[in-house]
């Protein structure tokens, strides 16, 4: 009796976390939306914790649809219950990628993960290769000329004193991980090493694979695993991915114009704070450092050798700065509200950026000149309006509103240059989570509900006319995957 007791609180737990991902993420804002190498996009993957389907771009006719029993009422109570963990599903040579995740005993490593190969065509299984290992947070999938690439650990020592945060990892000699080579078509595996720690997702350029362990970035070597070199801060941590990050395919270690760009974690007082770092890719010895004095710090985006970084919670006079790519020094500094710096976007040589102030209080989108940083225009809610989420596309600026927790969200388009609506559009009659994003002359709005039913509204970019919906009783991920 105690045992069926415990089965059913672990896999209810499963169950909700998955499903709280999923409101963790319209709540955050975080949207993405990824395009394949096709040169004609003609059709668009949906995924949710327990589903991924296959969906005409145009007309909205469901291709296939790959069902997981995450929420199945018609299975015994004592059969362990499947999960897709691959947020935004990769997709290659007719093959779509997903991670599934099952849970099968009581410990934190009580998992089996299974990395399935599904046909474009029909989503029938190609191929499947799994572990056991707990894996990263969020999707632990690189795929990077024709072979995907796995990072996965396991939790080896005191199980009463893990470690307090993912940004405290401890020695990583408490757990013990692995990275593995797979064949992106057949799934045969290439190599596989032993690595100890918790180790991040992978990041692969000009052939050599970056990943943390947590103390350490690690460079190895794409072809066969062997290490090249790691670098180690003397008084810093390898800042980890936090679940956002991991769902958004990002990751903060950036390989571009020949050098590797990454946020390390030190103690600054009371406090932890993210700094940036730039190394020389073959020798991994440290080429500068910006001490950003922030708690939180964003993905950085590089452009014509700038990297744009927003700095959170402590920096209240450098919110926002962009840093020359070359030497770490800064171009200019923005100073805006104080609070966290959401993600921010480039577009055609202006910066778009969130300014979040304080609970209650509704936060402006701001944009910058990118070269100076001046203020070029500021979009500012209506009262009683809270501006959510926001994408930019073309000349228009695509945002989610919400007046309160008692009325339904909206998507509203504004021109770039004026400011002036538009158009806007109610896709759901009730006020849940809501995130937009906006591609190949479509916004594509994802409406949800915890443990919900949850649609997919496609709307024609220019004018707000709904176009198709897509409506499933299970919850849905805000990820759409061009085809």
């Amino acid at each position: 009796m105690h045992r069926v007791s415990g089965w059913i609180k672990l896999h209810l737990i499963w169950v909700i976390i998955l499903s709280l991902t999923v409101a963790l993420l319209l709540g955050s804002g975080v949207w993405f939306f990824i395009r394949t190498s096709a040169s004609s996009v003609n059709d668009v993957l949906v995924t949710g914790p327990a589903f991924v389907a296959l969906f005409d771009k145009d007309t909205g006719k469901q291709i296939w649809r790959y069902q997981t029993d995450l929420y199945s009422h018609q299975i015994s109570r004592n059969t362990y219950r499947t999960g897709i963990t691959a947020f935004a599903p990769l997709v290659s040579n007719g093959l779509v990628y997903i991670l599934t995740q099952t849970p099968v005993g009581y410990t934190p490593n009580g998992f089996t993960y299974t990395l399935e190969a599904l046909s474009l065509a029909n989503g029938t299984v190609q191929w499947s290769w799994g572990w056991k290992e707990a894996s990263t947070l969020g999707d632990p999938l690189t795929l990077a000329n024709g072979v995907i690439y796995i990072s996965a650990y396991t939790f080896t020592g005191n199980i009463d004193s893990p470690p307090s945060s993912p940004s405290s990892p401890g020695s990583p000699s408490a757990y013990q991980g692995f990275v593995v080579a797979l064949g992106a078509s057949d799934g045969h595996q290439l190599w596989k090493v032993s690595l100890a720690g918790q180790l991040s997702l992978a990041t692969v350029a000009d052939h050599v694979l970056y990943l943390s362990n947590g103390k350490a970035l690690l460079a190895l070597s794409a072809s066969d695993g062997h290490q090249l070199w790691q670098y180690q801060p003397d008084d810093g941590d390898m800042a980890y991915y936090n679940q956002i990050d991991y769902q958004t395919g990002q990751t903060h270690t950036i390989i571009v114009q020949g050098q590797v760009y990454l946020e390390i974690r030190r103690v600054e007082g009371i406090h932890a704070v993210d700094d940036l770092v730039a190394l020389n890719p073959r020798t991994g010895r440290l080429v500068w450092r910006y001490w950003s004095h922030g708690e939180s710090m964003t993905m950085p985006i590089l452009a014509n050798n700038t990297l744009y970084v927003g700095i959170g919670w402590g920096a209240v006079n450098t919110p926002f700065v962009a840093l020359n790519a070359n030497t770490g020094v800064a171009s200019w500094t923005y100073q805006g509200a104080p609070g966290y710096a959401s993600q921010p976007v480039l577009d055609n040589g202006v910066l778009y950026l969130k300014e979040f102030t304080l609970p209650g209080v509704s936060g402006d989108v701001v944009a910058l000149q990118a070269s100076n940083g001046h203020v070029l225009k500021r979009y500012t809610p209506a009262s009683g309006e809270v501006f959510s989420t926001f994408t930019v596309n073309q000349q228009t600026l695509y945002l989610t509103v919400s007046r309160s927790k008692r009325t339904p969200g909206e998507v509203i388009a504004l021109n770039r240059a004026t400011g002036a609506e538009v158009w806007h559009s109610s896709p759901s009659p009730l006020p849940v989570g809501l995130s937009v994003t906006v591609s190949q002359n479509q916004a594509y709005a994802v409406v949800t509900q915890i443990l919900g039913p949850s649609t997919l509204f496609v709307l024609q970019a220019g004018s707000g006319k709904q176009l198709w919906s897509y409506g499933t009783s299970d919850p849905m991920y805000p990820v759409v995957t061009a085809v």
